[in-house]
């Protein structure tokens, strides 16, 4: 059994205490039994003294009766048993309760065992013994006061007891307490739970030995600390130690395995391996390197390198570059791959690839070598750049023959062409006769477009190509693609249509002469296939990537392309199938070759076609990234006309909603046909006019529907065969323009069949104006062949221009330095002396023509012969087979020394075009009102100086795209107020500043001024005029 140091305390002190009180009640009791012993005692002695010396006499005398009454009153005293007085004679007197035997006096009270205590004294008088007195006194009082004692001092001995205990307990716990704090420390310590007793400040034992405890703990704890410090360390230490023999084996393994590996490796390589160290002994000579050499290894270790393996032309160059590299480090073919000559075990030298690496291992320097017979590859190569020079020559061969075919077939091809426009307007022929001149013509125009395509086709194969990126409005090229498209053979049934709206630019960044030329393409092939219905070009602009894109869709209503052939279109020399081949003709690299170029730019064709349904062909070109705003013209509301489109072609239907929506129409809605819901055709409106456009294939179900004629007036696109209530807009293009006055002024809608539209080039060109030369203005035409130059003669000649001939360049040089020339027209290639080098020695010398303009005539179009016709100082470029328009334009730009003379001819050039145009301001009154005219006027007229001052000066800056820019905007709103001049003049401006004709900048912008001037005075007092009309009114 456990007893706790609390319970030995208590009991410890109990026990102290209990022998302490029984030691003090033992002596108590003895103190008072002796000390009431020793009084009883001189109690009895004196009692015996006093009653002796009272009965004396009696005892002497024989007074019993004394005795008695003496006795009598002794035996009544308290204590007193019994008395006795006998003399020799025996008992005299007693009283009491006498004893029953003779009394024998007690020593002391201890030897009272009867409880009395005898004594007597002899009763002597004079030396002389007359009896005794004897006495017995009962010690029962005295046992008895002793008992009580003891017991009291029992009690009190047992209540100090317990007091004892308590106090004890209660100390022992209060010391116990905080040894248990102590050991619950010591316990909580073991744990590793760092308790402190915190003794608050007390100074006794217990308190310093807690604070020791607490020493003691922290240091057991910092101690602790820092072992579990040194045990992570010990275990990271362990663990890092572990992850390196675990390295170590692994390194070991894959050493092992290395060197399994490089042995393999060095055994299996095709190339030799060679080891040698610093003295440049052979330590390692692979299987590769014994068959290449024709040394086995045995032979070859532990041998000199150079002497075995290095020619000895060589050696002294090798040893001075191992030299080098043992002192520096560096050597001249350390680290490289060179190609150099070895030498065989037979004796022979042959050609190797050498590799030199150095390596340095526990000081000692290995340099290995890799050599590769390259024998074999020599020959091939040899054989490469034979091969290689062959075909060079071969393609050169090729670039020469396109070149000379581009000129033999162009230069006959143009006398063919221009001879036919010359016999069909200048001379009076039948009907067959015109027939025949005019399938001459088109034939003539089909060899030129194969011609075109392959030699566009060769130029991109051999990558010939250069893209240039220029930001311009894509709307006017799709105008001018789809108006020159319109000078093909008739298709009365045919519209082509694009209604974009002309005031929001659309401003792409790209080539323009490619974007024209897929452009074309793609409306050229939608018009060989499609015979009736549209042709729509619809942009829009999409974002793709975080980039802006415009997505230019061509839409037909052709015979479409079946499902299998969609993915071929786009290959080369490929068409839908034989069958069309022999009726649409071509040479089936047209789509190619725009799938080439849009992906030259940047961007990506594709097309979608159902068969019987049309197709879809598409390219993206990029958005221009930042252009500057024209300022916007308000769109007058024109609610009160409601629209409804109902036609066949789903691009031309897009394009009459969209169109619909920028001029401030009511739309009512738009179907592909007359079924499916089309609730809007007879819904009511409030709008004073109802239109419903329609086309061919949906004019048919009209008449069926008489209450539709009676609610909407129908618009037809294309020529009109039903009934002369329907208004046609007639065959050819369809812009917003004529869409405009079909709907406000329907007079005004002509028919634009193709020859009204073909032929009015072609007849200003060859018939001369009021304002054509009078033959006091000579031209110089060079050209070494007879029909060229009669047929441009006689072109230039019925202009009104005098012309002087040349055959070739040495020709045009004397000819030159004899009269001025207004213009010298120049062919390019002939025989003696060339166009080019005549144009160095006209431009060289100080003759009458050295600043003449020179106009390069030339079968071949590529962009470099463009380039060295401008490095030698020709002015302007015309391809052959050109055009006639092309040609007088060209020359009718011609300069002279006289600045004001060029700007009276250039100004000449617009006269034909309106300053003011009332109709235009008719059709403004008519869409808003004429009292709101003056102030677009002012407008007007605040534009035309702001554009007029910005071309001036982008143009003295040199900022070519600024004047561009500029051109367009002043070109647009001019157009719109009916400015037709400036228009003109903007545009001409506009289209030199993109195609990169500086040398036509000068008279350009001088003729803009002149013609700006004359425009702002005009709108100027037309717009006081209507303030004084409207203020009168």
């Amino acid at each position: 059994m456990v007893v706790s140091i609390k319970w030995k305390t208590i009991l410890g002190i109990a026990l102290i205490e209990l022998l302490f009180l029984g030691l003090l009640i033992w002596q108590a009791v003895q103190y008072l039994s002796v000390s009431n012993q020793a009084a009883l005692t001189k109690r009895a002695s004196d009692t015996v003294e006093l009653i002796e010396s009272v009965v004396t006499d009696a005892v002497i005398s024989v007074d019993l009766a004394t005795l008695d009454e003496v006795t009598r009153q002794v035996a009544e005293l308290d204590e007193v048993v019994y008395v006795q007085i006998v003399d020799s004679s025996g008992l005299l007197a007693a009283a009491g309760q006498l004893p029953s035997s003779q009394v024998a006096v007690d020593a002391d009270f201890q030897a009272a065992s009867d409880g009395v205590y005898d004594t007597s004294v002899e009763i002597t008088e004079s030396g002389y013994s007359f009896g005794r007195l004897e006495l017995g006194i009962s010690v029962s009082s005295l046992h008895g006061l002793i008992a009580e004692a003891k017991q009291r001092f029992i009690v009190i001995a047992g209540l100090e007891l317990v007091l004892v205990a308590l106090c004890s307990w209660v100390l022992a716990t209060l010391l116990t307490r905080r040894i248990t704090a102590l050991r619950s420390a010591a316990q909580a310590a073991e744990k590793g739970q760092w308790v402190a007793l915190r003794a608050d400040g007390k100074r006794d034992e217990l308190s310093q030995a807690m604070q020791a405890f607490d020493h003691m703990t922290e240091a057991l704890r910092d101690r602790e600390q820092r072992l579990n410090e040194t045990i992570a360390s010990l275990v990271d230490r362990n663990d890092e130690l572990e992850r390196q023999r675990q390295e170590m084996a692994t390194l070991e393994r894959e050493s092992q395995e290395a060197h399994m590996l490089k042995s393999s490796i060095v055994d299996a390589s095709l190339d030799a391996l060679v080891s040698i160290d610093r003295d440049g002994r052979i330590i390692e000579f692979s299987k590769s390197a014994c068959d290449i050499l024709g040394w086995s290894r045995e032979e070859a270790m532990g041998q000199d390198m150079a002497t075995m393996i290095i020619p000895p032309e060589y050696h002294e160059a090798h040893q001075k570059g191992m030299a080098k590299f043992l002192a520096t480090g560096e050597g001249p073919l350390i680290g490289k791959r060179v190609e150099v000559v070895a030498l065989h075990r037979n004796g022979l030298e042959f050609p190797i690839e050498l590799a030199l690496m150095a390596s340095h291992l526990e000081g000692e320097v290995i340099v290995t070598a890799s050599l590769r017979d390259i024998s074999e590859r020599r020959a091939n190569e040899a054989a490469l750049i034979e091969a290689k020079s062959t075909a060079e020559q071969a393609s050169l061969a090729k670039s020469r023959f396109l070149s000379h075919m581009s000129h033999e077939i162009r230069s006959p091809l143009n006398a063919v062409l221009g001879a036919l426009e010359v016999l069909n307007q200048g001379s009076q022929l039948s009907p067959d006769m015109e027939k025949m001149i005019r399938i001459a013509r088109g034939s003539g125009n089909a060899l030129l477009h194969v011609i075109n395509d392959v030699l566009d086709f060769s130029r991109i194969e051999a990558g010939q190509v250069e893209i240039r990126e220029e930001t311009f409005d894509l709307g006017p090229m799709i105008r001018e693609v789809l108006t020159a498209m319109m000078t093909r053979p008739a298709k009365p049934d045919l519209t082509l249509a694009f209604l974009a709206d002309a005031s929001a630019p659309l401003n792409v960044c790209g080539d323009p002469d490619r974007i024209r030329q897929v452009l074309t393409i793609f409306v050229d092939n939608a018009f060989k296939f499609t015979e009736k219905g549209s042709i729509t070009v619809v942009p829009t602009l999409e974002e793709e990537g975080g980039e802006s894109l415009w997505k230019v869709s061509v839409y037909d209503t052709g015979p479409g392309i079946p499902e299998n052939m969609i993915d071929a279109v786009f290959g080369e020399f490929e068409q839908v199938d034989a069958a069309r081949d022999t009726g649409y003709g071509g040479t089936g690299l047209g789509l190619s070759i725009a799938r080439q170029l849009v992906g030259l730019m940047g961007g990506r064709v594709s097309v979608t076609s159902a068969e019987g349904k049309g197709s879809c062909f598409t390219f993206t070109v990029k958005a221009a990234a930042a252009v500057k705003k024209e300022i916007p013209q308000p769109v007058p509301s024109r609610t009160h006309v409601e629209v409804g489109v109902v036609v066949a072609a789903k691009g031309l239907s897009l394009a009459l909603a969209d169109w619909s929506r920028q001029t401030g129409l009511s739309l009512a809605g738009t179907a592909a046909g007359f079924q499916g819901e089309l609730n809007w055709l007879d819904g009511q409106s409030s709008a004073e006019q109802r239109i419903l456009i329609v086309d061919s294939e949906t004019l048919p179900a009209l008449s069926g529907r008489p209450d539709i004629a009676n609610q909407w007036r129908i618009l037809k696109v294309g020529e009109s065969t039903i009934a002369p209530t329907i208004q046609a807009l007639g065959a050819g293009t369809l812009f917003p323009e004529r869409l405009m006055d079909a709907v406000f002024e329907p007079s005004r809608v002509k028919p634009t069949g193709v020859e009204a539209e073909s032929k009015w080039a072609e007849a200003s060109a060859l018939e001369p104006d009021d304002g054509a030369p009078d033959g006091s203005q000579h031209l110089l035409l060079v050209d070494d062949v007879e029909a060229n130059r009669l047929v441009a003669g006689e072109v230039l000649r019925r202009r009104g221009y005098t012309v002087d001939y040349a055959e070739n360049g040495e020709e045009a040089v004397s000819m030159a330095a004899l009269k001025p020339y207004h213009a010298i027209l120049m062919d390019v290639r002939m025989p003696k002396m060339n166009g080019l080098e005549a144009t160095e020695v006209i431009r060289g010398g100080d003759g009458p023509n050295a600043a003449t303009r020179i106009i390069a005539l030339t079968a071949n179009a590529e962009k470099s012969e463009i380039d060295r016709c401008r490095s030698v100082g020709m002015d302007d470029f015309i391809s052959k087979p050109f055009q006639i328009a092309r040609l007088i334009a060209s020359v009718t730009q011609t300069k002279t020394g006289n600045e004001d003379s060029a700007m009276t001819t250039d100004t000449a050039v617009f006269a034909n075009e309106d300053v003011l145009s009332e109709s235009a301001l008719a059709q403004l009154a008519a869409d808003t009102s004429w009292e709101t005219i003056p102030m677009m006027l002012s407008i007007f007229v605040r534009e035309i100086k702001t554009r007029r001052s910005a071309v001036d000066a982008a143009y003295q800056a040199g900022d070519v795209s600024e004047v561009r820019e500029q051109a367009h905007a002043l070109k647009s709103c001019s157009g719109t107020y009916g400015g037709a001049r400036l228009s003109a003049v903007a545009k001409a401006l506009e289209y030199a500043a993109a195609e990169g004709q500086t040398d036509l900048l000068p008279g350009l912008v001088t003729t803009l001024g002149v013609i700006a001037d004359t425009t702002e005075n005009a709108y100027s007092a037309k717009m006081t005029e209507l303030e004084a009309k409207i203020a009168s009114d």
